[in-house]
């Protein structure tokens, strides 16, 4: 479904069908706002039961990968400082790859401060060399240990991102999402107004069934694109 139009089948007039409100009554910003809060409702559900297939909006213009140089010696990096603005609104790391002074890539561990208890940060690998692992607090990403090389280029990230949220603006644009689902918007929307107005909260079962069948589509159907690998049975043995 598209945004907005006057053909029958956008999301804005689904919501004046669940309603009854006219646009004066429920603004075009409160329903673009209710639909954006779906929009992350959506975005969590299909991020939670994702498969091997990833997901990412196809509405944003570029990809959720980023890359900053190495310098040596250096140790932090602000990973925002080289990053798209469309990726800014990231959610996850997914992986991060290195170049090493020859020009092979690896792709690095990721550690937690739990992974190093009863040893003082500034003691990690001293040392400068080939990183082999990252931590991230907030925004800054922390090599370990700090390269001792340069290289343009020398780490990319791959992210998990949020959706292209809609603007009041938006006309044609479309969630990006399986189409059969692109209803939970609109019936989100509709139910938060007449919950709010009428105290008429009868949408509430729809949307938690369409919750659970996007959930089973991006766990399961997405998947049978991809080759099936036959494991032997485990077994333990005394």
């Amino acid at each position: 479904m598209i945004y907005s139009g006057s053909s029958g089948d956008s999301l804005i007039e689904d919501i004046t069908f669940r309603t009854n409100a006219d646009l004066t009554e429920f603004t075009l910003a409160d329903r673009t706002r209710y639909i954006n809060e779906a929009y992350s409702i959506v975005a969590f559900t299909i991020m939670k039961a994702d498969g091997r297939m990833t997901w990412d909006d196809p509405n944003h213009p570029d990809q959720p990968i980023s890359t900053f140089d190495l310098v040596a010696n250096q140790t932090d990096y602000n990973i925002f400082s080289s990053t798209p603005t469309a990726i800014q609104d990231w959610l996850a790391i997914q992986r991060v790859d290195i170049m090493n002074a020859g020009g092979v890539g690896t792709q690095l561990i990721p550690l937690d401060q739990n992974d190093y208890k009863g040893t003082a940060q500034s003691e990690m690998n001293k040392a400068a060399g080939i990183p082999y692992a990252f931590d991230m607090v907030g925004s800054v990403m922390r090599l370990y240990p700090a390269s001792n090389y340069n290289y343009s280029g020398g780490v990319t990230i791959w992210f998990d991102r949020a959706p292209s949220y809609f603007t009041v603006s938006d006309t044609t644009k479309r969630p990006g999402f399986d189409t059969r689902f692109h209803q939970y918007l609109s019936i989100y929307a509709a139910n938060q107004w007449n919950g709010t107005k009428k105290r008429d909260w009868s949408l509430e079962g729809k949307l938690k069934e369409l919750e659970q069948q996007i959930g089973i589509t991006y766990a399961v159907e997405r998947d049978k694109a991809e080759q099936p690998i036959i494991k032997r049975e485990y077994k333990k043995f005394k």
